[in-house]
Parts: structure tokens; sequence; C-alpha cells
């Protein structure tokens, strides 16, 4: 697959937002092709095909699978972060209401 092909797979056309029944068929190619490539790796297969998997799903969906650099974290991630920082937040609101009760 040539790298011009990844690129305009991943970039909608213009016509998308004219047609929203071209922008509907488009949305679902791109949902099987990244499906196709992502079963893949559910069964064995040499190192070189997994590559050629990787590498494409990296350039045509690189939000979701390209390689990420250190200072950026994820959805998850952060997730994680504010769910801490509100149980960290609201046991110190709960701290402060019991001292100021119990005075």
């Amino acid at each position: 697959m040539a790298l011009s092909t990844l690129a305009a797979a991943r970039d909608d056309p213009p016509e998308a937002a004219r047609d929203p029944r071209f922008a509907e068929k488009l949305r679902q190619a791109k949902g099987n092709a990244e499906l196709g490539l992502s079963r893949i790796f559910a069964r064995p297969r040499t190192k070189s095909i997994l590559a050629s998997a990787a590498w494409a799903l990296e350039r045509m969906f690189p939000e979701k699978y390209a390689r990420r650099g250190p200072e950026v974290i994820t959805s998850e991630q952060l997730a994680q972060v504010l769910e801490q920082l509100m149980e960290r937040s609201c046991g110190t609101c709960r701290s402060a209401s019991i001292a100021r009760t119990s005075s």
C-alpha cells in the first residue's frame, strides 16, 4: 500500500462534507479497514506481516495507533489521574467536614 494511499484514507475528501451518504459509506470503509488490519494480530503470523499491519494502522489511524512521545498521556491515563484527584479532594472535604462537626 502506498504512503499516499494511506494519507488519502486518513483524510476525508471534500465530497464527504457535501454528501452524508458518501460520508457514512466512507466511515464504514475506514472501520472495516481498521478491523481487518487489527484482526491480523489475533492469529499467529510472521513478524513481517505483523510489522506491516502495525505500520498501516499507525499511518491510517495515528490518533489511536501511532507511537506517542513520553510527554503524551492517553485518555485512559487521564481518567485515572482525574479519578485519583477526585478521591483525594473528596477525602480532604470529608475530613474537613468531620472536623467542623465534631468541634
